[in-house]
């Protein structure tokens, strides 16, 4: 098999794996989102980042135990888990537009604006991780 046949397959192994991660991020997530929201009283996007939050931990410790199989800065922890909230935290800046637009411009109720939100923020996190720390 060629180099870039080689390349492709495992990026395309790892978008799944991350896509399964994603999926349980995003149940987790989801879930803190409604219960923040709706049972706690909490404003749309208060909710949402604290789902987020908690999504982007369950997200890291996946990717570093299952998702890649190489890690760029393994010797550098602190470095590593800085750059993987950093680019965390620009997916949750998107999160907060995302939702901000679709919820207050479009008028979707804040669980549906969630949905296409997250497949935007999903391509944003993997790529700028896989470039950057894996």
């Amino acid at each position: 098999m060629g180099v870039i046949a080689e390349s492709l397959r495992n990026i395309s192994k790892a978008f799944s794996k991350y896509v399964l991660v994603g999926g349980v991020a995003f149940c987790l997530d989801y879930a803190v989102l409604s219960f923040t929201h709706q049972v706690l009283g909490w404003p749309s996007l208060a909710a949402a980042a604290a789902g987020f939050c908690c999504g982007v931990v369950c997200t890291y410790l996946c990717c570093n135990y299952w998702v890649f199989t190489h890690r760029k800065m393994r010797e550098h922890q602190a470095r590593e888990f800085a750059v993987f909230t950093g680019i965390g935290l620009v997916g949750l800046l998107l999160t907060l537009l995302f939702i901000g637009f679709f919820d207050g411009v479009v008028g979707l109720p804040t669980e549906l604006s969630k949905l296409p939100t997250e497949a935007l923020v999903l391509l944003w996190n993997f790529t700028a991780r896989k470039i950057a720390l894996y």
